[in-house]
């Protein structure tokens, strides 16, 4: 399977992926970086105090983990290729991006403190000052739950996926943790290495069937 077919295959996915995409360059290219976070730091309310404060843990790296137990009592291949993503992930946001690139780069908190300007918190969230550039939660959020659309066949659940992976992305800015600009760019990053993962493993390892089996089946 092409990377064509592996996109068309999975368009209940990728093209509100896409649209979010349009619309989150189109909104950064109305507002500079700091006003359009101020402009959405605005709109709060306490349920959404409390359902982001929360399902912002969907996009932790610790979810990788979750994932891959899991997927070990239903199919082996897709628990290794979680393993995969998540380790491509950690390499590329955590030990190239923060760590090497853009370490020093201010996270909203951070800008906003200097500028004197008081946002919208939340409290039990901690606030991080450096290292906004990509948003890690976002990669991990696309590139787990993209990869698992990826093996879904039911459309309605690889929609579910992306509805969980943006909103996992969302929270970052709704939290004040990131930009928009940090969590788009560290969205294309965890598709763009769900999408690699899953063609280049399925073409290396695609004849070992084994892969197919599970903990509960291995034996049969």
């Amino acid at each position: 399977m092409s990377i064509k077919q592996i996109l068309l295959e999975n368009k209940f996915f990728m093209i509100p992926f896409l649209i979010a995409v349009l619309v989150a360059v189109f909104f950064m290219n109305m507002y500079s970086l700091n006003e359009g976070h101020l402009f959405l730091n605005q709109f709060h309310n306490n349920f959404f105090d409390v359902f982001f404060k929360y399902f912002t843990d969907l996009g932790d790296g610790v979810m990788f983990g979750v994932v891959i137990v899991t997927c070990l009592f239903f199919r082996f291949r897709i628990a290794l290729y979680a393993a995969i993503v998540g380790i491509l992930v950690l390499i590329i946001i955590s030990g190239i991006s923060k760590e090497l690139l853009f370490h020093d780069w201010p996270r909203p908190t951070r800008v906003f403190d200097n500028l004197g300007i008081n946002l919208h918190y939340i409290d039990g969230v901690r606030k991080h000052m450096i290292s906004t550039f990509p948003s890690g939660h976002s990669a991990t959020a696309y590139g787990l739950y993209g990869l698992l659309a990826l093996f879904f066949r039911n459309k309605y659940m690889k929609f579910l996926m992306f509805t969980v992976a943006i909103l996992a992305s969302f929270s970052r800015v709704y939290l004040s943790l990131h930009f928009v600009r940090d969590s788009i760019v560290g969205s294309a990053i965890g598709v763009i290495i769900a999408v690699l993962v899953f063609y280049y493993f399925n073409k290396i390892l695609g004849k070992y069937l084994i892969l197919d089996k599970s903990l509960l089946n291995f034996r049969k």
